[in-house]
This record gives C-alpha cells, structure tokens and sequence, in this order.
C-alpha cells in the first residue's frame, strides 16, 4: 500500500502480517493458501517499492511499472533459486521481501523533524 504524508511524498506501508498465523487469533486459512498470501503480499510490496523508485515518491506520480533490466533479471534468479529448493513459495516471500528493502534503502526518503 501507498501512503501520503505531510511532505507531499508517498511511502511504502510494507505487509508486516502472516497470513499463516493472524494476530487477532483467528483460525489461519490451510497452509498452501496462507503461504500463497503471503507471496502474494511479498510480490505487491516489491512491485509498489519498484513504482516509488521510479516516481522517486512524488504524490503526482502517474506512472506504472516499467519493468527494467534489473528487475527482470531479479525475478529471474528469484524464480531460478526458488523452484529447485524444498519451499519454493517460503523462499519466494523471503527473497521478495529482502528485495522490497535493498530498494527501499538504497535511495531512502528524507524526513523532516516534527514540531
């Protein structure tokens, strides 16, 4: 999800639940389908960290994923090191969500003190 704030940014509010285990308590949905929401949120996090990077998290920014070589050439080796392991779609979160940091990080928003 995106998230405007007071300096006329937009910021990544990154997935911080699992699915496979509700912090209200709930009964979790069965394993494959928790595990594929949690990818599923992994995967949305790393595409809207992609979007901010490229409108450098202008509030007007318009634009809509130009995939560039480096990404495609992460999901490659995502996608490659994630189908020959023992859990393909835990290691697809994991690797996702390190991704969503290393571009999160890389050029970080400068914040303002509060008043």
């Amino acid at each position: 999800a995106l998230f405007h704030h007071g300096l006329q940014r937009k910021i990544l509010l990154e997935h911080n639940e699992d699915f496979c285990q509700p912090a209200d308590g709930s009964t979790p949905p069965p394993g494959d389908v928790c595990e594929q929401m949690n990818a599923d949120a992994s995967d949305l996090d790393v595409n809207a960290a992609y979007y901010l990077e490229q409108i450098d998290h202008a509030t007007n920014g318009t634009a809509w994923m130009i995939e560039g070589e480096d990404q495609v050439a992460w999901i490659h080796v995502r996608d490659e090191t994630c189908v020959a392991g023992p859990d393909p779609l835990g290691c697809h979160i994991r690797m996702t969500r390190e991704r969503v940091h290393v571009i999160v990080y890389r050029h970080p928003i400068p914040h303002q003190p509060r008043r």
